[in-house]
């Protein structure tokens, strides 16, 4: 099946349909105007019919130039070849989530924010993942949003393994387990309960492949701006949500539009070459 990355551009045949239609309706009717000053040397009654010979002659050229036009609109619409999800689309796009939990703290507020955002898209697979002085995996990359939901209503300062606070490891470990999963656009998403550590530590290596975003309470936000940036994180609150969801799904996008380019299945290239054909039909010599 066939769709289109950008059906916006298909818009553009519109104006191109229409003065192709334009153009033969005129050479039909021989409405033409002749060439230079024809119309001088040539009587009236003869005019229309000697209008609508000149005008066919060019009408075959007029066509493939329309057709190549045609060929390139389709071509900057992107067109692919669809394929089953699980055939190459499986690991596309993920995320994982990271919840801070230093000690003393309340995660509830946390907890609410990143359950809402797995069942806000629970077409993503998704990790978890505790961190404190060291981060823990606590569930792989699943499609499943009950199993999230039931680890992170356990999750709590009390039972993670070690005290303190070290939110880089928490990014560190979450890329790692996307990494694990083979994820193509991946999204580690931070959520944090309080102000940021004293210490945040060198930050985290710069990953191109792998989105990063801190949700901090509202209170908390600017002092956690430093370490977005240094980190080369997005930095939001809770309320802000359905913006991080909304950048994967773009990140997927991209994703599918490299993997297509890929593995050959954009046909973009092949529209580009028959629009060359018709280009060169332009030059076609006829006989006299």
């Amino acid at each position: 099946m066939m769709s289109f990355a950008a059906p916006v551009a298909l818009l553009l045949l519109l104006p191109l349909v229409g003065g192709t239609a334009l153009f033969w309706r005129a050479a039909r009717n021989g409405a033409g105007l002749l060439p230079g000053d024809w119309s001088r040397l040539v009587s009236p009654p003869l005019r229309a019919a000697l209008a609508r010979k000149v005008t066919g002659r060019d009408r075959s050229r007029f066509l493939a130039a329309a057709a190549a036009a045609g060929c390139l609109v389709v071509s900057l619409a992107e067109p692919r070849i669809e394929r089953a999800e699980g055939n190459g689309y499986a690991n596309l796009a993920g995320r994982a989530i990271v919840i801070d939990l230093p000690p003393g703290a309340d995660a509830g507020a946390q907890k609410r924010a990143a359950a809402a955002l797995v069942a806000s898209a629970p077409e993503f697979q998704t990790a978890l993942v505790a961190v404190s002085a060291d981060a823990f995996d606590v569930t792989p990359t699943t499609f499943d949003p009950a199993t999230l939901r039931r680890y992170l209503d356990a999750l709590s300062p009390d039972v993670m393994p070690t005290a303190g606070r070290d939110p880089r490891a928490g990014v560190i470990q979450a890329e790692a387990a996307l990494d694990r999963a083979g994820i193509v656009a991946g999204q580690v998403v931070l959520f944090v309960a309080a102000e940021p550590p004293p210490d945040s530590g060198p930050p985290p290596e710069p990953r191109t492949d792998r989105a990063r975003v801190i949700v901090a309470p509202a209170a908390e936000a600017e002092g956690w701006a430093g370490i977005a940036r240094t980190w080369g994180a997005r930095l939001v609150t809770s309320d802000e949500l359905a913006s991080v969801e909304t950048a994967l799904r773009r990140a997927r996008e991209d994703a599918r539009r490299r993997v297509d380019a890929e593995t050959g299945d954009s046909l973009a290239p092949w529209f580009i070459g028959l629009a060359m054909l018709f280009w060169l039909g332009l030059f076609r010599r006829r006989s006299a």
